[in-house]
C-alpha cells in the first residue's frame, strides 16, 4: 500500500466569530430579542416542521446500554438503541449529527470540546534525573526536600572518576557528603527489592569527608554506576549495588536497622502488577534514595504544581496499569501529596532557589505552551469555544440547537441554559421488519492518537512550540470494497472492521476487554424522522436545511463554484453511531417535505388540520438567504460535501499503520491490530498519507488545492504543491518518504 486515507479530515475552521456577529446572551434572557424567543411566535419567522429519511449505506448502530468486557474474557457488549422493541436512531444522535454540520457550516462553537491536556513524552535530552521528597510546608502549602543530585558528566581515569554539577546544582548541594546524596542502583530482582519495605539504611564505603565541594568531586570508581553516551561522554548516574561476594568483597550493603556508618533512606519502588512480562523487562531497577543530607526544604512553583496536576490528570485517564507508581501511594493513581519521590529541577529566582519542574518519572510528559485544547480553539476566538463562563454571546448554531452551560457559574445552583429552537424526533424504521447482520466478531480496537499529536490533530505556528488546531474533526467514508471483502476461511471470515485475533490466544487474552461487540443493522435499511422547529428566520431555515443536504446549499452558491459543479450528481452521506473510524455508520440523509404553518390563521379560524400556509416550498430561497446572511461559510461547505461523498474516497481509509501491519489486516492476521504506534516512530516502513490532506491555512483533496482563510497568527500560505515535501499524517504528499529527516 503506496497511499492511504486518515479515517478523519478536517473542515476548516476559519476564525470562528466575534461578539459583533453574535447574539448577547442577555438580551436573550432579558427577552428582548425579538424571535429568540419561547414565549410567543414572531410574525416574520417560520415554524413547522421538515420530514427526513436516512438510508444506511454501510451497517450501523446506536448503541443503548454498554456493558464492559471482562479482562481476559470478554468483549464489552453494546445494546442497540429501540422503540417498541425495533431499532430506531435516537433523538439526540440526529441533532448530534445534523449539529456539527450546522456548527461548522456557521464558524459556530464546537458545542461538544473536551479539555484535554496538550503535552508530549520528553526527550532523552530533556531527562530529569534529581530525586526530591514532597513535604508538608507552611499554611498548608507543598514544598520539596532534595535528595539527590542529578545525573553529572564524568571522567574516568586510573580507577577514579571525577565529576562535576552544574552551577545551579553545586550551590544547592554544596558541602553535602555524597553518601547522603547520590542514589544507589538496586537490580529489581534483588531480595533487597523484594523486600524494600524492611531496608531504611545503607553502608556506603566512603567517609563522611567526601564531601561535594563547588560542585564536583573525584572518588573511586570501583562502586559506581557509570553510562558511556559515546568515546568520550560519561555520566555518573549513582552508586551500584553488590550483595554477594561472586564479583569480590560487597562495597554496598542495605539494612533494616541502624548501624554505625549507614545512610538512612528508602527505597523508590514502582508498583509492577498487572505488567506484562515485556514490560516489565524494561524495569531494571529500584533505587534507594538516602533522605537524611541536612537540605533544607525548598519552595514549589505554583506553575510547576499546576502543570503536574494537567500531566497526572491526563495520565490517570490512560491504560488500567499505567503511570507505574509507588506502592505506599493509591494504585495507579498520580496525585502529589506529601511523602512522594519525585524528579525535579531548579532556578534562581529573585535571589532564592525554586523547583521550577515536578515529574513523575526521569522521562515523562512536557507541556505545550498552549496548555489545553480549550486554551487552543479559545486562542483563535473565544467564540469557538463550549457556552461557559467567559462567554457571552450564542453563535448561530447555539441560537438555534440551545445551550447549556458547562458548569455552574459562581455556585449559584443555576446554569446559563438556552432551549433551542428545534426538535427532533427518534428516527423509527419504515417497515415492519429490520435486517440485522449475523452474529459477528468483536470490533477491531477503536483506537486513536491522542491529542496533541501534531502529525494529525495540530500543527506547530511559525515554528515555535505552541499548537493551532488543523480544525473540525470529520471522518471520511470507507471504500465499497473494503467494507464488504472478507478475509480467512469458514467459520473464521472477518470483515474489515472485525477483529483479527482469534480466541484462545495470547493477544486475544490481553486485549478482548478493550473490544466491543454488538449486532448491527444491515445496509439499505430505511428510517424516517421529523425536526419541528419555531421562530426560525429564512436564513436560520436555509441553515438547517443546508446541515440536512449540504449539496442542495452547494447547487445554490453563486458563481457556480467548481465544487458544486462536481457534486451535482454525486451523493453526501452524514456518519451516525459506532465505529466511525472502521468505516461503520454511513448514513444518506434525505429531505422529504417541508411545511411552513401559518400560525395568525391558526388562532384565528377553525380547523380539523394544522393550518399550513406553504407545503414543500422553493428551498433555494431559504439557502440564499443563509447565504447572504454570512450562515453559510461558501469554503467550508465547498470543502464539506467533498468529503461527504463516497466517490472521492479513492484509497484505504486507516490508522497509520507500517507497510507490515496492513499487509497482516489484509491478509486476516492479527499482526495488523497491535502495537499502532509503531508508524509514528517508523521511517523505513513508514505509510504517507495522499489525496486528503491539508497545510496551515490550506486544504487540499486529491492535489487540488481548496483554499481557506488563513487562522490568525499562521504563516497562512499552507503551500498549494502536490508532494510538498511535509509529510506528516494528514498534511503529507503523496509519495513515499525520501529519507529526508521529520521535523
Amino acid at each position: 500500500m503506496s497511499r492511504f486515507y486518515n479515517p478523519y479530515f478536517f473542515l476548516p475552521l476559519l476564525e470562528g466569530r466575534d461578539d459583533d456577529q453574535c447574539v448577547a446572551f442577555d438580551t436573550i434572557r432579558s427577552g428582548a430579542h425579538d424571535h429568540i424567543r419561547h414565549d410567543l411566535y414572531h410574525p416574520d419567522c417560520n415554524t413547522g416542521t421538515i420530514t427526513c429519511t436516512i438510508t444506511t449505506k454501510t451497517p450501523t448502530l446506536v448503541g443503548n446500554r454498554h456493558i464492559s468486557g471482562r479482562k481476559n474474557e470478554s468483549p464489552g457488549v453494546v445494546e442497540p438503541y429501540e422503540v417498541a422493541g425495533k431499532p430506531a436512531f435516537p433523538a439526540n444522535s440526529l441533532n448530534g449529527m445534523i449539529g456539527s454540520v450546522m456548527e461548522a457550516l456557521s464558524r459556530s462553537s464546537l458545542r461538544v470540546l473536551e479539555k484535554r491536556s496538550l503535552s508530549r513524552r520528553k526527550k532523552p535530552r530533556e531527562a530529569l534525573s534529581a530525586i526530591g521528597e514532597i513535604v508538608q510546608g507552611p499554611k498548608n502549602g507543598l514544598m520539596l526536600k532534595p535528595l539527590t543530585i542529578p545525573t553529572a558528566r564524568c571522567r574516568p581515569h586510573g580507577g577514579r572518576v571525577e565529576f562535576r554539577l552544574e552551577e545551579k546544582w553545586a550551590a544547592l548541594f554544596d558541602g553535602v557528603p555524597l553518601k547522603e546524596c547520590l542514589s544507589i542502583y538496586v537490580p529489581k530482582n534483588s531480595d533487597v527489592a523484594k523486600e524494600y519495605a524492611k531496608y531504611r539504611y545503607a553502608r556506603i564505603p566512603i567517609d563522611e569527608s567526601q564531601v561535594v565541594k563547588k560542585g564536583k568531586m573525584t572518588i573511586s570508581s570501583d562502586s559506581l554506576k557509570i553510562k558511556k553516551a559515546n568515546e568520550n561522554s560519561y555520566f555518573l548516574l549513582g552508586w551500584l549495588f553488590r550483595k554477594d561476594e561472586k564479583n569480590g568483597p560487597p562495597t554496598l550493603d542495605i539494612s533494616e536497622v541502624s548501624e554505625a556508618g549507614y545512610a538512612e533512606g528508602r527505597i523508590k519502588k514502582l508498583e509492577l502488577e498487572g505488567l506484562t512480562a515485556d514490560q516489565k523487562k524494561m524495569h531494571r531497577y529500584e533505587r534507594f534514595v538516602p533522605t537524611g543530607n541536612g537540605i533544607d526544604p525548598i519552595p514549589i512553583q505554583e506553575e510547576a504544581i499546576e502543570r503536574f496536576a494537567a500531566l497526572a490528570q491526563e495520565a490517570n485517564q490512560r491504560e488500567p496499569h499505567f503511570p507505574l507508581t509507588q506502592p505506599e501511594f493509591e494504585e495507579h493513581k498520580v496525585e502529589l501529596k506529601p511523602g512522594m519521590l519525585v524528579f525535579f529541577d531548579i532556578e534562581e529566582k529573585n535571589g532564592a532557589i525554586e523547583v521550577s519542574e515536578i515529574s513523575h518519572s526521569s522521562i515523562w510528559r512536557k507541556v505545550f505552551d498552549i496548555r489545553d485544547t480549550h486554551a487552543a480553539f479559545g486562542g483563535i476566538r473565544k467564540n469557538l469555544l463550549p457556552w461557559k463562563g467567559e462567554r457571552t454571546h450564542l453563535t448561530p448554531a447555539e441560537q438555534i440547537l440551545g445551550v447549556v452551560a458547562e458548569e455552574d457559574e459562581g455556585g449559584s445552583g443555576q446554569v446559563n441554559a438556552l432551549a433551542g429552537r428545534v426538535r427532533f424526533s427518534d428516527a423509527l424504521p419504515e417497515t415492519e421488519e429490520v435486517a440485522w447482520l449475523e452474529e459477528m466478531q468483536p470490533f477491531r480496537i477503536l483506537a486513536s492518537p491522542k491529542p496533541p499529536c501534531p502529525r494529525l490533530y495540530f500543527h506547530r505556528v511559525n515554528g515555535r512550540q505552541g499548537l493551532q488546531p488543523n480544525g473540525r474533526k470529520y471522518y471520511l467514508h470507507h471504500r465499497k470494497e473494503e467494507m464488504e471483502k472478507r478475509t480467512g476461511t469458514e467459520p473464521d471470515e472477518r470483515r474489515w472492521w472485525e477483529t483479527k485475533e482469534t480466541e484462545g490466544t495470547d493477544e486475544w487474552e490481553k486485549t478482548i476487554h478493550q473490544k466491543i461487540k454488538c449486532r448491527l443493522i444491515d445496509k439499505e435499511q430505511k428510517f424516517s424522522f421529523r425536526i419541528r422547529f419555531h421562530n426560525l428566520t429564512d436564513a436560520e431555515l436555509g441553515l438547517l436545511l443546508a446541515s440536512i443536504e449540504p449539496l442542495r446549499a452547494a447547487a445554490v452558491v453563486p458563481g457556480g463554484k467548481p465544487q458544486a459543479e462536481e457534486c451535482s450528481g454525486g451523493e453526501f452521506w452524514h456518519r451516525l453511531g459506532l465505529g466511525k473510524p472502521l468505516g461503520l455508520g454511513s448514513v444518506k440523509v434525505e429531505l422529504e417535505s417541508l411545511e411552513i404553518e401559518e400560525i395568525e390563521q391558526g388562532y384565528t379560524q377553525w380547523s380539523a388540520e394544522p393550518p399550513v400556509a406553504k407545503k414543500n416550498p422553493e428551498m433555494d430561497g431559504y439557502l440564499r438567504s443563509a447565504i447572504d446572511a454570512g450562515l453559510i461559510d461558501e469554503k467550508v461547505l465547498e470543502v464539506l460535501v467533498a468529503l461527504g461523498d463516497p466517490e472521492k474516497v479513492d484509497a484505504v481509509v486507516t490508522y497509520p499503520v507500517t507497510q507490515r501491519q496492513y499487509e497482516a489486516l489484509q491478509k486476516g492476521e492479527a499482526g495488523g491490530e497491535r502495537e499502532l504506534f509503531k508508524w509514528f516512530g517508523s521511517t523505513a516502513e513508514q505509510l504517507v498519507p495522499d489525496g486528503f490532506w491539508q497545510t496551515p491555512g490550506g486544504f487540499h483533496l486529491s492535489g487540488r488545492k481548496l483554499t481557506a482563510h488563513a487562522n490568525p497568527g499562521t504563516n497562512g500560505g499552507g503551500g498549494g504543491r502536490r508532494g510538498g515535501g511535509n509529510r506528516q499524517a494528514g498534511r503529507g504528499s503523496g509519495r513515499r518518504p525520501s529519507g529526508k529527516k521529520q521535523r
